[in-house]
């Protein structure tokens, strides 16, 4: 296995790891939202959830660019 093609399987993980983990959490905060009838605390965890995942696909979209070069 190259290099490139490491990086490129580091930069998939890291995007797939993120989208499944971070979806699930916000199922589960969606979930406790609804049966609390709109608790304003649980915005939070979905902010902080939401910020997570931009910087996990910011980072693939990173690794992939080394791959492309």
């Amino acid at each position: 296995m190259s290099v490139k093609r490491g990086i490129y399987r580091i930069a998939q993980l890291v995007k797939w790891t993120s989208r499944v983990l971070g979806g699930l959490l916000l199922l589960s905060i969606a979930y406790v939202f609804i049966s609390e009838s709109g608790s304003k605390e649980a915005l939070v965890p979905v902010v902080i959830t939401t910020v997570c995942m931009a910087i996990a696909e910011g980072i693939a979209w990173v690794l992939e660019g080394f791959v492309s070069d």
